[in-house]
C-alpha cells in the first residue's frame, strides 16, 4: 500500500515518486534520437532487397525498394514516434521488445496495405529491422 504523500504525488504529477520517470532527454541523446529517426527507414527497402535476393529474384536497386520508403517514414512518424516515447517514458531498453514493436507496427502497416500471404511476413521483419537499427542508433533510454 502506498503512503498517502506518494498518492498526492501520483494525483499531482502523474507517478509515483521522483525516481520512477524519464530522465530528461540529453543533447546527444537528442541527436541520436534525430539520427536514428532518419536512418532506420532505410532498414525496410534493404530488407526487401536482401529478401529478393535470397528468395525470387534478381532486384532491381532502384526500382521498388525506394519507394518503400514512401510507407516506411509516415509509418514512422505515425508509429514509431509515439512508439518511442513511451519506450522512453517508461524507460525500455530490452531489445526483444523493440523488435516486438517493429513487428506489430509492420503489421499495422501491412493491414493497411494489405500484402498477401508471404509479403506480410516480409512487412513484419522489414519494420522489425528497422526497430533493430533505430535501437542501435539511438541506444538505450
Amino acid at each position: 500500500m502506498r503512503s498517502p504523500r506518494e498518492q498526492d504525488d501520483y494525483l499531482e504529477h502523474g507517478r509515483f515518486g521522483e525516481g520512477e520517470h524519464a530522465p530528461p532527454l540529453t543533447r546527444a541523446g537528442l541527436i541520436r534520437a534525430i539520427v536514428a529517426f532518419a536512418v532506420a527507414p532505410l532498414a525496410v527497402p534493404a530488407t526487401f532487397y536482401v529478401n529478393d535476393l535470397l528468395f525470387s529474384r534478381l532486384p532491381d536497386p532502384f526500382g521498388d525498394y525506394l519507394a518503400l520508403l514512401i510507407f516506411a517514414y509516415p509509418a514512422e512518424l505515425v508509429f514509431g514516434l509515439p512508439a518511442w516515447f513511451a519506450f522512453k517514458h517508461y524507460r525500455v531498453t530490452s531489445i526483444l521488445l523493440h523488435l516486438a514493436a517493429g513487428g506489430l507496427i509492420g503489421g499495422l502497416v501491412a493491414l493497411i496495405l494489405r500484402p498477401h500471404g508471404y509479403f506480410a511476413l516480409v512487412f513484419l521483419l522489414a519494420a522489425s529491422s528497422s526497430a533493430l537499427l533505430f535501437r542501435c542508433i539511438s541506444g538505450s533510454n
